[in-house]
């Protein structure tokens, strides 16, 4: 009898131990997943897209003379220091807001900012980096740099679809993985697509 009670017993410490230990996987399996969702969102208000003189970002509260870090992206990929200028709805300042791109690229999430930089392109697209460490720097043609802060270098690209240009952010190689970022600029014209 005794025997058959301490069985018993052992068997419902163990199946104790597993629940308890089941939950803390849980726990933590939603802690990562928790964790990684604040990641994308902290990259969707840190990073956005530039042509020429204007940054779409999906973050409505930049601040006149923030500063930031630009990334004209190209074959030799190059990298500024830059400032926002204003929040802008023109497209005089601004050509993704020009008729017929405008209704797409601001139903897409983006606010729009009027930028400065002594090095700035009026036809150049690249990436605009908020808030993020200076950790970024230039290796050969390509800049790269732990953008997301999980120890791997982070690599940027850009390509035409067939009405407009894809913007995406990789983590450690390109074309590899999903991306951990992506941004969209409609051009309202027909280009060659030449994404991978």
């Amino acid at each position: 009898m005794r025997s058959t009670h301490r069985t018993v017993i052992l068997t419902f410490v163990l199946a104790m131990t597993a629940i308890v230990s089941g939950c803390q996987q849980q726990g933590k399996s939603d802690a990562k997943q928790e964790k990684a969702t604040k990641a994308v969102a902290d990259l969707e208000h840190s990073i956005g897209w530039i042509h020429g003189g204007c940054l779409a970002i999906k973050n409505k509260s930049l601040a006149d003379g923030q500063k930031f870090q630009m990334i004209y992206l190209g074959e030799s990929q190059q990298l500024h220091d830059a400032k926002i200028v204003r929040a802008t709805m023109s497209a005089d300042h601004c050509a993704a807001l020009e008729e017929g791109r405008k209704e797409i690229n601001i139903a897409q999430g983006y606010s729009f900012y009027e930028i400065s930089s002594p090095q700035r392109n009026p036809d150049g697209l690249g990436l605009g980096v908020i808030g993020r460490p200076p950790d970024l720097n230039k290796s050969g043609d390509v800049i790269s740099g732990d953008i997301n802060g999980d120890g791997q270098s982070d690599y940027f690209t850009q390509c035409s679809t067939s009405e407009g240009v894809q913007f995406n952010v990789w983590s450690e190689k390109i074309y590899h993985q999903d991306p951990i970022w992506s941004g969209y600029y409609y051009s309202d014209y027909d280009t060659v697509a030449n994404c991978p």
